[in-house]
């Protein structure tokens, strides 16, 4: 029974990751701030943002991952 427990958990999992989708933040990325992606990006996304000096405040109203391109946040 825990096998199939375990089972339904990873199937569940993987679903929601499926349609997540990429966000680039920074110097010639698709977004210039994280706050534009963090506003574009749905629940589960994932936003990179890239090198360099992000000034502003920002509101994670949102399950997302934030991530630092060649460095951490």
């Amino acid at each position: 029974m825990k096998y199939l427990y375990a089972g339904a958990v990873f199937a569940l999992c993987a679903l929601a990751s499926a349609g997540a989708v990429e966000l680039r933040a920074g110097q010639g990325a698709q977004f210039a701030t994280i706050g534009e992606a963090l506003a574009k990006a749905q629940p589960g996304d994932a936003i990179l943002a890239g090198p360099g000096v992000y000034s502003g405040n920002i509101v994670l109203d949102k399950t997302v991952q934030l991530i630092g391109i060649g460095r951490p946040l």
